[in-house]
């Protein structure tokens, strides 16, 4: 509370009759705490590069036997020849269910055609999670990642599956699916470029797939969907594809999976995606069916109605306005410096008023003459 000497007179028609008063709060403001983790199951995982530095096999045992020595949560290692190596079963036998499981993943290298069979991917992938104990054990996870695990921009992702087999019904899914369709692009403004609109072949554009010139127009063609199968092709149209939002394991698992994320070894990036996907998927399923985006609609008004009416989460809210502004500062530092290396060559080739085709023909002309 202000002190009794700060006066406040309000007079008619909004004159100020004494000196303005200004309170200045010297203490720092704190910041926001997300809300209290939804009680889902979710399954992640996590797609890292590995340092050329070291072998492959002797990356993969390394990778699982820091994150052991560290967390002290079980891991299950399964070596390209099929077989298994455990940590952290001899105690407790009943871990098997529980362990995260270390692999090599050739899939995602594959799909890349820029990567040569020289880039190796380690994929994570962690048992049935829930809660906020889930997040615990992605805390610790995280924080015994080696060195030699590299966030890489082509190979690394982050994939969250949630469980909706016993909790949501088609018409809750349905809803879902209209705001994932909804509100796409505003999600796409805090991922980075080459994970943005329909640029990656590991998480394509539900929106750009699915059949509709508008919000509305799709919205109508998603609430014709009666049965699971039908939202399904809806919303992956193409069987060889994998898309933002990846219903392929819905019919047989029941799991919805998110794969736009890129890898991070930052624990807050990543049990904060944790966070948006899970209530992402109960506030759309316990909410009313959304409403069309207005054609004028502005990215920055999507950003507010996602987390607003949606994720409903001012922590999260300023966490990704936060990290989209800084990706939009570094892509602008990256266009600038691209262009500054640009500029001397294209000035070297007018200095003389030649081109480089005229370089060289004289040059070539040089050579008969010498000759």
């Amino acid at each position: 509370l202000l002190p009794p000497s700060y006066r406040i007179a309000l007079n008619e028609g909004g004159n100020e009759s004494y000196p303005t008063m200004v309170f200045v709060e010297k203490r720092p403001n704190h910041a926001l705490k997300p809300m209290k983790m939804q009680n889902v199951k979710y399954i992640l995982e996590m797609k890292l590069g590995l340092d050329q530095g070291i072998s492959t096999s002797s990356a993969l045992y390394e990778s699982a036997k820091s994150v052991f020595s560290r967390s002290k949560i079980p891991i299950r290692v399964l070596s390209e020849d099929g077989n298994s190596e455990e940590f952290g079963f001899a105690k407790k036998k009943s871990a098997a269910s529980t362990a995260w499981s270390f692999k090599l993943d050739y899939s995602s290298r594959d799909k890349i055609e820029q990567l040569s069979r020289e880039h190796d991917v380690l994929s994570i992938s962690s048992p049935n999670l829930s809660g906020g104990h889930g997040l615990n054990e992605c805390y610790k996870i995280i924080e015994g990642l080696p060195w030699h695990c590299n966030v890489s921009s082509l190979v690394g992702s982050l994939h969250v599956r949630i469980d909706v087999s016993s909790a949501m019904s088609t018409e809750q899914l349905v809803k879902l699916c209209m705001n994932f369709i909804k509100y796409e692009e505003s999600v796409d403004s805090f991922m980075p470029s080459h994970r943005r609109d329909d640029h990656c072949c590991d998480c394509r554009s539900n929106k750009h797939h699915i059949k509709g010139g508008n919000n509305k127009e799709r919205n109508n063609l998603l609430s014709k969907c009666k049965t699971v199968q039908e939202l399904v092709d809806c919303m992956n149209p193409s069987k060889e594809q994998c898309y933002k939002l990846n219903l392929s394991c819905l019919v047989e698992l029941g799991y919805i999976e998110f794969r736009q994320h890129e890898s991070s070894k930052d624990k807050t990036t990543v049990t904060n995606w944790i966070r948006f996907c899970a209530a992402f998927v109960k506030n759309s399923a316990r909410l009313r069916s959304p409403l069309s985006l207005k054609e004028t609609t502005s990215i920055e008004e999507e950003f507010d109605l996602l987390f607003e009416y949606v994720v409903k989460d001012r922590a999260l809210r300023n966490f990704y306005r936060d990290r989209r502004d800084s990706i939009e500062a570094q892509e602008r530092e990256r266009q600038m410096a691209e262009a500054a290396v640009k500029e001397p060559s294209d000035e070297m080739s007018i200095s003389d008023g030649s081109s480089s085709e005229d370089s060289t023909h004289t040059d070539r002309f040089k050579r008969l003459r010498t000759t």
